[in-house]
């Protein structure tokens, strides 16, 4: 005979920080997660020992070498295999009673009603570059009063943006809606952290190229990111404790001990936002002519 789980013990040191009919509140709740990678599996994981027991899981990639460096469920072991799939087998050995269904075909216009039916919140952890995706994800959870909650690995730190139902949209933070690709992602990386105070960690920035679809990770970004997004889930879901929603946005770098936080008023509109972002976009140019001159 086999170990014998037991959900109340398995959780119980969560006691104190929460209540025990809080506890009961989270095992209910329902948590979609987009993306199950860098930041999406630990944030599953760090959900599952907060006691959350229903999930739904989207993502169509498989495991690379190049994900060893950060992804919770990336080893020898799992080389190939689908993310989503892989994470809940992790998440289920931590609580056998878990209730996921998995997308690994990923989120599109076509299942993104099946992906959100009946979810309390949605925790964003798709890949920087799919902003088309996170479009159609963030308008649909607005349409379903749906909270939204996006903390980015930056470098040795995080940001964290959430998106309230009756507060400013996705869009009208970003300002990514007919864009080119690459000024989506030039947009929302300049978004999630218009503070800049991540950079006085980056020795090699030839390694980051946002036209090339590469940037530079840490595993420490992913495990600060979790921790926000954990902390943030459960204020939410529990409806305690102050929530910051857009247009503020909160940035952390451990390297350098800063804390920013941010407010854009107008969004992608506030004029300084505008500012910074001929900035960044001149910059890429100038690395882009430089990299080819090379």
């Amino acid at each position: 005979m086999g170990p014998v789980f037991d959900y109340n013990e398995a959780f119980c040191r969560n006691l104190g920080w929460i209540s025990l009919q809080e506890s009961e509140h989270l095992k209910r709740a329902k948590v979609a997660i987009g993306g199950s990678g860098g930041v999406g599996g630990v944030h599953l994981i760090t959900l599952v020992r907060l006691g959350i027991t229903h999930f739904h899981l989207a993502d169509p990639d498989t495991f690379e070498l190049k994900n060893f460096n950060r992804q919770y469920g990336a080893d020898m072991s799992t080389l190939g295999q689908n993310k989503c799939e892989i994470m809940c087998q992790k998440a289920v050995l931590i609580n056998p009673e878990l209730r996921t269904r998995i997308f690994k075909e990923g989120i599109s216009k076509e299942n993104i009603g099946e992906f959100l039916n009946g979810v309390d919140i949605y925790v964003d952890g798709i890949d920087l570059f799919e902003i088309e995706i996170r479009e159609i994800i963030f308008s649909e959870c607005q349409k379903r009063n749906i909270p939204c909650v996006s903390a980015a690995p930056i470098g040795m730190g995080t940001s964290v943006i959430n998106f309230s139902p009756s507060g400013m949209s996705f869009e009208k933070y970003f300002g990514v809606s007919g864009r080119k690709p690459l000024e989506k992602v030039i947009r929302f990386s300049l978004g999630m952290a218009p503070s800049f105070v991540h950079l006085s960690s980056l020795v090699a920035r030839e390694y980051s190229n946002l036209s090339q679809r590469r940037v530079s990770s840490t595993p420490m970004g992913c495990q600060f990111a979790s921790g926000v997004v954990g902390t943030e889930v459960l204020k939410i879901l529990l409806g305690r404790g102050p929530v910051k929603y857009a247009p503020h946005v909160i940035h952390y770098d451990g390297y350098s001990y800063k804390l920013k936080k941010s407010c854009l008023w107008f969004g992608h509109l506030n004029p300084l936002f505008q500012i910074k972002l001929k900035i960044l976009k001149w910059a890429l140019s100038r690395l882009n002519r430089n990299s080819s001159a090379a």
